[in-house]
């Protein structure tokens, strides 16, 4: 997941974050706090977070606070409808195509990339 839009123009400043023990993350994962400390969302849980950079347990990371006017870019899974909230993939470094529970907006989409947002 990448941030590929900001509308309004107002940028967020990167954050330092804890992780929680036994937790691993990539750069573009979606996080949550959990305890005061990150830890990468299930499929229905709406993130505070994207990972900026990799880390392991324990460690402090760099994270993004995500806001609603922030756009992101994920591989697309197929045959999604713009304006339909859409749960996490596993990993929670894109989308899936089941609606149930979903916290991912599809805003764009073609057959190779989806643009979601978090509202």
């Amino acid at each position: 997941m990448r941030l590929v839009k900001i509308e309004g123009g107002r940028i967020n400043v990167c954050e330092p974050q804890k992780l929680v023990a036994g937790e691993t993350i990539t750069s573009g994962q979606a996080l949550k706090l959990d305890a005061g400390k990150l830890k990468v969302c299930t499929a229905t849980e709406k993130p505070a977070f994207i990972a900026l950079a990799n880390a392991s347990a324990n460690s402090e990371v760099a994270v993004g606070r995500i806001e609603p006017n922030q756009v992101y870019e994920v591989a697309s899974p197929g045959s999604v409808t713009v304006g339909v909230k859409y749960t996490l993939a596993s990993g929670a470094k894109g989308i899936t195509s089941t609606t149930a529970s979903g916290v991912a907006e599809v805003v764009y989409a073609d057959s190779k990339v989806a643009h979601i947002r978090f509202s």
